[in-house]
């Protein structure tokens, strides 16, 4: 079972009851005159780190918690209190309410002796003043170290499957919010985004483009009329886009690609869904894994170029290519590579986000695929679906004009 179902199982568990939650009642935290280390700090926190009984400073060494009521004593006697009302019914006897701070020695004389009345009164006084106090630092602490264990777990989680925290955190908040984690903030009008669910993505579909860091506020598009489509949000791209309109200048190309990453990374968070199965995400297959990517993703650019390389299929992923000096990889990090060649275009692939992007339950990768000549005016970029083919490779999935993968 993976990582991420065995979480979700131990919530489903707590929210139907079958796994009690914890509570500030000690007695969960405690066995007889066993106390755990929350509960100890808690008492000698809430008293000030003082001998309830004498008011000298105890050491954290010296410490030991009493019970004012001896968690032994008779129980005659306990029910001659109950029916005198100095203790309630329901009184804890393994609860804060009976717990005072004091040193080894003083607790080894009181054993199990139930002081007279009117001293019980005052020392059960002292417990019930502190008592909020100490609950407060205990739950406090229960949290702490709740939330530094499930840390740990997804710290864990993520080295042995090649991820980053952030990445895990990023699965379980898609998983149990709807959120999906944005390796790229889209650009619209605000401020910048890298998690949204559908409702946000929707929203976000009719503000106003921001591109190329704001300078860039509408894209014009071709009609096969030679009319002008002028698109200003990504959803009148998307709607010009499924139209079959298309870009007629370079610069109109270039803005086209940059509306692209945008529009379909906001269409794929809208319309997309957390992958139940996932071939790529334990261990995390990314950009760095040239090993797993196929190298129609740089190949199919060299179409038409002179000089083409014989027998290309004996080169069947990136890194081939790179290895038999074909390519080079100049910049490379987990989500970003760009790849070089000798035919003058290079090409880069960003991942944008990660989700069951076609309907299948399956993980795929939202991919911008940008083509480029180093030194010149071409640029042109679209967004792509990376999709585990039957080689085991990640190869490029065009989106057709309903937003859906061929």
């Amino acid at each position: 079972m993976s990582w991420e179902r065995q979480k979700a199982g131990r919530r489903a568990a707590h929210s139907s009851g079958r796994i009690p939650k914890k509570d500030n009642r000690c007695s969960r935290w405690s066995s007889g005159n066993l106390f755990s280390t929350s509960v100890r700090r808690a008492v000698w926190e809430a008293h000030g780190r003082k001998c309830a009984y004498t008011g000298e400073p105890v050491d954290w060494s010296q410490l030991e918690i009493d019970h004012v009521i001896p968690l032994n004593g008779d129980p005659l006697r306990k029910a001659a209190l109950q029916a005198k009302g100095i203790i309630k019914a329901d009184f804890d006897v393994n609860g804060f309410e009976n717990f005072l701070p004091t040193k080894s020695y003083r607790n080894r004389q009181k054993s199990n002796f139930i002081q007279n009345d009117e001293a019980l009164i005052f020392y059960l006084g002292q417990a019930e003043k502190s008592r909020e106090k100490a609950e407060r630092l205990h739950a406090s602490a229960v949290a702490s170290d709740y939330a530094l264990k499930n840390w740990l777990e997804i710290k864990a989680h993520a080295e042995t499957n090649n991820a980053t925290i952030e990445d895990v955190v990023g699965y379980l908040r898609y998983q149990t919010e709807g959120e999906a984690l944005l390796r790229v903030p889209p650009e619209v009008d605000g401020e910048a985004v890298f998690h949204a669910n559908s409702q946000f993505a929707a929203t976000l579909m009719d503000k106003p483009f921001a591109l190329g860091k704001g300078s860039i506020t509408e894209v014009e598009l071709r009609t096969d009329d030679g009319r002008i489509a002028v698109c200003r949000t990504a959803n009148e791209y998307l709607a010009a886009k499924d139209a079959g309109h298309w870009p007629l200048t370079q610069f109109d190309i270039t803005v086209c690609g940059m509306a692209d990453q945008t529009s379909e990374l906001l269409r794929a968070v809208r319309d997309a869904k957390y992958a139940v199965n996932s071939e790529i995400r334990a261990p995390q297959i990314t950009l760095m894994n040239l090993d797993r990517w196929a190298s129609s993703w740089v190949t199919e650019k060299w179409q038409g170029m002179a000089d083409p390389v014989e027998d290309i299929s004996r080169f069947p992923t990136i890194a081939s290519l790179i290895d038999a000096g074909l390519a080079k990889a100049s910049e490379h990090t987990q989500w970003e590579v760009v790849v070089d060649s000798d035919h003058g275009l290079s090409v880069m692939l960003r991942e944008l986000m990660r989700g069951d992007l076609d309907g299948d339950s399956q993980e795929e990768i939202l991919v911008y695929d940008l083509t480029f000549a180093r030194g010149g005016t071409l640029r042109a970029g679209v967004v792509r679906h990376a999709k585990l083919g039957p080689d085991n490779l990640l190869a490029p999935i065009d989106i057709d004009n309903r937003g859906k993968a061929d």
